[in-house]
């Protein structure tokens, strides 16, 4: 039996990455709150102040519980069957029932997410845990032969902080002309939540 514990670079790793998308939506935010104001410096900046202490509360509340949980989790691979847990729940999937594998690799290699399909039910998803590599051999080394493995390399590298901004930055070009048309229609709310 090997027991694999929930990676701390991990939770790290996308610790830094919920903190630049957030930063990076920043000149957005500014420029749509300076619009639905009417040109209102101050008002603008209330209005991102406003939205970005909720959300700084709501994720000071949401993430260490994310993370509290995620540390519980654990892979267990044993001589019979795969078992994911976290806590006192479990899933496991015996080595014979697993009909298919899906391995996706990072851009810069390494291991990203293993995805084990029983037939007829939900995937198993393992990502984040120390030693991917080691669990995917694993895997790879206790099913059987007739069993599809398939491999898929990610073509960005979403580790990186630059791609990061710029996927919230498309997405925020994507949002921006919706929102704008949709300001006319909101424009009275709004207002009366900045006064």
């Amino acid at each position: 039996m090997k027991e694999f514990g929930f990676s701390e670079g991990f939770i790290k790793k996308t610790n830094r990455i919920l903190l630049i998308a957030m930063l990076s939506g920043l000149p957005f935010a500014f420029v749509y709150g300076e619009i639905i104001t009417g040109g209102s410096i101050s008002a603008a900046l209330r209005g991102v102040a406003y939205t970005y202490l909720v959300l700084g509360a709501i994720w000071a509340i949401e993430i260490p519980l994310i993370r509290r949980i995620q540390r519980k989790r654990k892979v267990i691979i044993e001589d019979e069957r795969i078992v994911r847990r976290c806590g006192k729940r479990e899933r496991n999937i015996s080595w014979r029932d697993i009909a298919k594998i899906k391995i996706v690799e990072t851009a810069p290699g390494g291991i990203h997410t293993i995805k084990l399909y029983e037939r007829n039910k939900k995937a198993i998803r393992l990502y984040g845990f120390n030693q991917m590599e080691t669990i995917a051999d694993l895997v790879k080394e206790k099913v059987s032969d007739n069993v599809s493995i398939r491999t898929k390399r990610q073509r960005l590298d979403w580790d990186n902080p630059f791609m990061v901004i710029m996927y919230v930055w498309a997405c925020a070009l994507v949002i921006f002309p919706i929102l704008v048309i949709a300001e006319k229609y909101l424009d009275d709310f709004i207002r009366s939540l900045l006064r």
